[in-house]
């Protein structure tokens, strides 16, 4: 009789969540659908490979988690960056006292969310260099945060 082995879910759902990251979007503009992906993605990288390797993830432009103008930022619940996808010199930097051109301190807001969800602000897109109206999608764990924002098709 033939021996099977069995891949435990966990390490195959892992796997699945790693690998659906795909070729990147056709669309100009990212949608906050596709933020709210990418960020589950990158929480379920952590959880699967580790801080470490994730992060290496997250900054390497080729490690499925940089789109268009869609990145992961992690940040430690102090506001300390340990890793960001559009700027890896800004890891180490504490950033909770950041604000919007609107004065809206929405790092903070990030770190004190009870849970997961979307968040709003304005800031300077990547891609145009002007600033736009971003949704960010924030996944909330208990010694970190996680977020991946797409800005407006009309700011």
């Amino acid at each position: 009789m033939p021996v099977t082995r069995r891949v435990p879910s966990l390490a195959l759902g892992c796997l699945l969540l790693i690998l659906a990251a795909g070729a990147p979007g056709a669309e100009p503009r990212a949608t906050p659908a596709e933020a709210r992906a990418m960020a589950e993605r990158a929480a379920a990288a952590i959880e699967c490979q580790g801080r470490d390797r994730a992060f290496a993830a997250f900054e390497d432009r080729r490690g499925g988690f940089v789109d268009r103008e869609m990145f992961v930022v992690a940040m430690d619940r102090t506001g300390r960056v340990l890793a960001h996808g559009a700027r890896p010199s800004y890891v180490g930097m504490n950033m909770s006292d950041l604000t919007d051109v609107r004065g809206d301190r929405f790092v903070e807001r990030m770190l004190t969310l009870p849970e997961d969800g979307f968040l709003e602000y304005f800031w300077q897109n990547p891609l145009t260099e002007k600033i736009e109206h971003k949704t960010s999608y924030v996944v909330v764990r208990p010694d970190h945060v996680l977020f991946v924002g797409a800005y407006a098709s009309h700011p």
